[in-house]
């Protein structure tokens, strides 16, 4: 009796090995989300995590360069360089947490040995990243104090410390400004969160048409098709159109359920149907992308959701962006997933522009259009083993 339950295990798990579908989920996505949580959680557990920000320096000063220095050595920050108007654009993308301007007479100021006469810094910070906002006014407020202290000397502050005592004082003083629109943030978590849900959804209707393409093939429902006088290109365009009429649909019902019951009010209707459009193009190429991972419904479901999931770990649907690492965010460019999200962001919260929004909207565009072509190229007809 033994040998036949080992004969019949080992049956079972070279069953197991040759599903690749089923291999892919029960080993390699496993081990994705060990490695993923992992990277993520190093950037938390015992080091203050790397924020990007972009440095404007207007006061062009030896000490305002020196100070701007101090701040790309830090660990704290990844820090960019850039004008005024592009630091800000960079903000509002969500390609930076925050933009500093060093503004005229900061290196002046800095250097006087006066503790009430204070550098003036202007920050302005993602409104979705509050939390971090606190963060960088500590860190600037860290190495002001470090700059200031060769400057300061006490035998020319004693009448400034009687007057104003020591607890009042602050090294530097700050100047927080809008950077979205007039809106400093999102009016409520829900505004977040919405989009993140529709975007699971949306990953939930191009897995399931893209194993129904399958399914229709080993059933043999595609060859009955083609013997009726419906050509190759109308039987694709037929899935295509139920499974973007379903993605646009659902998307649509989140949108006016997020509305009616949680006050999400879009700022640019119009914006925000393109973008729904698009995120709905985008997903249907990937859904017919996702039906030719593999011959059998098993193998696709599991290949298939194998790579959506990878698209929503690096693209913000799991773990939002900010959290990320740097190099990660960087990543984040290549999945789908992102620029979904950040273009119903960008019409809902975010108060993107036409022209912003042209950048999240071509990518969406481009992406259906090649993997629908890629899918559609590489679609076998035929029933596995005929």
């Amino acid at each position: 009796m033994g040998r036949e339950v080992l004969a019949l295990a080992g049956k079972d798990m070279r069953l197991l090995l040759r599903d690749k579908g089923g291999a892919f989920v029960t080993f390699i996505v496993p081990f994705a989300y060990c490695v993923f949580f992992g990277v993520i959680l190093a950037t938390q557990i015992g080091r203050t995590q790397e924020m990007r920000i972009v440095v404007v320096d207007e006061d062009q000063t030896p000490r305002s360069a020196e100070f701007a220095d101090r701040l790309a050595r830090a660990e704290a920050f990844a820090v960019t360089h850039a004008a005024r108007a592009d630091a800000i654009d960079a903000v509002r993308r969500g390609n930076s947490v925050a933009y500093v301007v060093l503004t005229k007479g900061f290196g002046e100021r800095l250097s006087q040995a006066r503790l009430h006469d204070r550098p003036r810094i202007e920050v302005g910070v993602d409104p979705a990243r509050k939390v971090e906002a606190a963060m960088i006014e500590g860190m600037l407020t860290k190495y002001a104090i470090e700059s200031r202290a060769e400057s300061l000397v006490v035998g020319n502050t004693d009448r400034e410390i009687r007057e104003r005592p020591l607890r009042d004082w602050k090294p530097i003083e700050f100047v927080l400004a809008k950077v979205v629109g007039g809106q400093e943030s999102p009016k409520s978590g829900f505004h977040v969160s919405f989009p993140l849900g529709i975007i699971w959804g949306v990953l939930g209707c191009c897995s399931s048409f893209g194993s129904s393409l399958v399914i229709e093939r080993t059933r043999g429902t595609l060859s009955r098709l083609r013997m009726a006088p419906i050509g190759r290109t109308s039987i694709l365009a037929g899935k295509a159109l139920a499974c973007f009429i379903s993605t646009f649909s659902l998307a649509v019902a989140l949108f006016v359920v997020a509305w009616l019951f949680f006050g999400v009010v879009p700022n640019a209707i119009g914006h925000l149907a393109i973008s729904l459009v698009l995120v709905a193009v985008a997903f249907v190429g990937i859904m017919m992308f996702i039906s030719i991972l593999g011959k059998t419904e098993r193998s696709v479901s599991g290949l298939g959701w194998g790579v959506l999931l990878a698209m929503a770990m690096l693209g913000g649907g799991m773990v939002p962006r900010m959290f990320m690492p740097a190099w990660m965010q960087s990543l984040s460019n290549i999945s789908p997933v992102k620029w979904a999200i950040l273009s119903m962001e960008g019409a809902v919260w975010r108060d993107f522009s036409t022209s912003e929004m042209l950048l999240p909207w071509g990518v969406l565009l481009g992406v259906g259009i090649v993997f629908f072509a890629i899918g559609a190229k590489g679609f076998s007809w035929q029933t596995e083993g005929s």
